[in-house]
């Protein structure tokens, strides 16, 4: 399934910095980060392949070795599932993902700075 995520950013160090943009009801579960920004006419259409791996209060997406900080769309929503673990789905319901699976998602990079958040350098990830 490709999902409509925003934008990945490069810098996993960002998650205690970076300010959701929504101003909506919670979208995920106390101690989870989980940014989402206004739905817009229009993405960046890159694919990216990976896995969803949630750490330090974060939920990344990991592949080759790095792993991207994920801004959601409004309407999606994490929560958890039976087991514990964390689960996003879409504004109608339907999976994207869950902690530990394969995803495959749409979006583009982007500098943490242009979207409200710092840099701040982490063990294993690229700044």
């Amino acid at each position: 399934m490709i999902g409509r995520v925003i934008a990945l950013l490069v810098a996993g160090g960002v998650c205690p910095f970076l300010v959701a943009c929504s101003d909506a009801g919670p979208v995920a579960p106390p101690g989870v980060f989980f940014p989402t920004v206004p739905i817009e006419d229009a993405y960046p259409a890159a694919e990216i392949e990976g896995r969803l791996v949630a750490e330090d209060g974060c939920i990344y997406l990991t592949a080759s070795g790095e792993r991207w900080l994920l801004l959601w769309p409004d309407g999606y929503l994490a929560s958890r599932d039976s087991q514990g673990g964390i689960q996003v789905t879409t504004d109608d319901g339907s999976l994207v993902g869950r902690e530990g699976g394969s995803v495959r998602l749409g979006g583009g990079e982007t500098r943490p700075d242009e979207v409200g958040g710092a840099l701040q350098p982490k063990h294993g990830l690229r700044v």
